[in-house]
């Protein structure tokens, strides 16, 4: 359930995915706004998906994972089970 500050700004929003945003135009977004390189953004990217997998149950991060177009379903891992944090 969304905050009731967010749902009048998401009830003007078509209805459905925006199936052209993937990784890559999330990463150069941020990288935009941050004024950051591009690999930067991506670093950012998966730093904060990696953050919000942590902060939930592992069957809510599966909940969002399965939600999400495959590419970015992979910034989604919990840190305890991405080999890089073991």
């Amino acid at each position: 359930q969304l905050p009731s500050l967010l749902q009048p700004a998401l009830a003007a929003l078509p209805p459905g995915p925006d199936k052209s945003i993937d990784q890559a135009t999330i990463a150069n977004a941020l990288a935009d706004k941050l004024g950051v390189e591009t690999v930067d953004g991506e670093r950012i990217l998966a730093g904060v998906a990696g953050v919000i997998a942590d902060g939930v149950s592992a069957g809510q991060a599966e909940d969002v994972r399965s939600q999400l177009p495959a590419g970015l379903r992979e910034l989604f891992i919990r840190r305890e089970q991405d080999p890089m944090f073991i």
